[in-house]
């Protein structure tokens, strides 16, 4: 039996819907990795930093330790991790603003 003209639109979508998202998805995963420094992985891993804090007032913004640098940058920086993290992190020597 030869495939019909609609059977291989319909296996087709998958496939085109894919090369629309994945395109999203690598940038998505380029803007959270902006924020990491491979020179200060260890002191990371240490430290569990991640890119998301579980509680947004956990967040790195709000730590002691955290500077904003150029308002139009995603990042900002850390005196503990010595590096770019992002404003959204978290990690375990978090100390809230006074």
């Amino acid at each position: 039996m030869e495939p019909t003209r609609r059977k291989i639109v319909q296996l087709g979508m998958p496939f085109v819907a894919a090369c629309a998202v994945l395109p999203l998805m690598v940038m998505k995963a380029k803007a959270d990795d902006a924020c990491t420094d491979a020179a200060s992985e260890g002191l990371r891993s240490s430290l569990h930093y991640t890119a998301a804090a579980p509680e947004p007032t956990q967040a790195c913004s709000g730590c002691a330790f955290f500077s904003r640098g150029d308002a139009h940058q995603p990042c900002g920086k850390c005196v503990i991790l010595d590096g770019p993290v992002n404003p959204n992190g978290h990690c375990d020597s978090s100390s809230k603003k006074n």
